[in-house]
């Protein structure tokens, strides 16, 4: 949901990009399977991108942890929202998978979380995010990404939306 709180990142003069282009030392891709933890996925892999360029570690990240993690969320019920997920990103971090497996539905996943919480917290609050902004135009999304800024597109999603031939 909008929140007036939030950044937005902007740039200015920014017209030109190249045709291709690709951040360097991309996290493996995970796969979500029929858990509709799509934002924990996004976020995970961001964590690990981070962990690849600023430790030369590759090693994913938890998605339980941030699909169980709805300390500062008031949305309850499968999914979330992917502004709750960053802001408890930047309050509690993310901890490695192997501290907290699982791509578990959300009853299983904040269980998981509350559980296992005390002993990877202290893991999951170094690595945190700093910050995040909000992007909503082409230009300012591709300097982001030129500039070495992994992006996390969310759209509302509805269950009556058709998805036909690879088009929405």
């Amino acid at each position: 949901p909008f929140d007036i709180r939030d950044y937005k990142l902007k740039v200015s003069g920014v017209t030109e990009f190249p045709e291709e282009f690709q951040l360097s030392k991309l996290p493996r891709v995970t796969n979500q399977y029929t858990v509709p933890d799509c934002v924990a996925h996004a976020l995970s892999a961001c964590f690990s991108y981070f962990n690849i360029i600023q430790n030369d570690v590759d090693e994913k990240f938890s998605f339980t942890f941030i699909y169980g993690n709805r300390r500062n969320s008031l949305h309850e019920g499968d999914g979330m929202f992917l502004r709750d997920a960053v802001k408890n990103a930047l309050h509690f971090g993310d901890c490695y998978y192997s501290q907290l497996p699982g791509n578990i539905d959300v009853k299983d996943a904040i269980s998981a979380f509350e559980e296992n919480f005390p002993d990877v917290e202290n893991d999951a609050y170094a690595h945190r995010i700093t910050k995040f902004f909000t992007a909503k135009k082409e230009n300012v999304i591709k300097t982001a990404i030129m500039n070495g800024c992994p992006v996390i597109i969310s759209i509302p999603w509805y269950n009556d939306i058709k998805y036909k031939n690879g088009i929405l």
